[in-house]
């Protein structure tokens, strides 16, 4: 049963600081912090291209995903999964012991084996969120939400990025990512949670085909202004 849209009123206050959340997390963990930390743990270049690649590679995979998404539900399968990440980040903390236990090389099996986890728990989460969004965001209020998110997640990232900058230059050890990580998993994690009263997403027992409908895909390319838009 679709929420109504009192109750999709209700829960956009929720779904903004969830997303506000979300960009602390990406300023703390993801993005320059992941590189600069890859980099002074050893790692090459190449190496953390690659890593950071495997995130993007993933993707396509939602098309097989779908399926059990909408049938698993879509709030659940964002909540499981999105959370899920949150949690295998955290296993970033550990790479300075595997540095030290098996070298560059050991480091980089570890987090090759981290961002594969991560990566397949994130496509999971985007397969479920947009189609929830779509349901849960009422079409008079679509666009002022998405600018009033814009406008959260550029103001609380350049706050967090001064202060990961702050914490990165104030040391020399390895400490100082493994708090941003930290501190940027909790982040991540009360983002997570802050969907749960959020509306919709309900499970679709009726959707049991878990591969994507061709035909209506080539509906979606065939529209010119998708295309455009792409």
């Amino acid at each position: 049963m679709e929420p109504t849209t009192s109750n999709k009123m209700r829960g956009l206050p929720w779904a903004v600081a969830s997303d506000t959340l979300s960009g602390v997390y990406a300023a703390l963990v993801m993005g320059s912090v992941l590189v600069l930390y890859l980099d002074e743990l050893g790692l090459g270049k190449a190496q953390i291209g690659l890593l950071q690649s495997i995130i993007h590679l993933v993707g396509p995979f939602g098309l097989l995903l779908a399926g059990f998404a909408s049938r698993f539900g879509f709030k659940r399968t964002f909540i499981v999964f999105y959370g899920s990440r949150k949690i295998v980040v955290v296993a970033l903390v550990i790479a300075p012991w595997s540095l030290e236990v098996y070298g560059v090389d050991g480091v980089f099996v570890l987090v090759l084996t981290i961002m594969a986890v991560y990566s397949v728990c994130r496509v999971m989460g985007e397969v479920a969120v947009y189609p929830w969004r779509h349901e849960y965001v009422p079409d008079a209020v679509r666009g002022r939400l998405e600018a009033t998110i814009s406008v959260f997640n550029t103001l609380v990232g350049l706050a967090a990025v001064a202060a990961a900058s702050h914490i990165i230059g104030s040391g020399a050890s390895f400490g100082r990512f493994q708090v941003l990580i930290l501190v940027g998993a909790a982040f991540g994690m009360a983002s997570v949670l802050s969907k749960i009263p959020v509306p919709g997403g309900a499970p679709s027992p009726e959707s049991t085909n878990l591969l994507p409908d061709r035909g209506r895909i080539a509906a979606v390319l065939s529209d010119r202004n998708f295309r455009r838009y792409m």
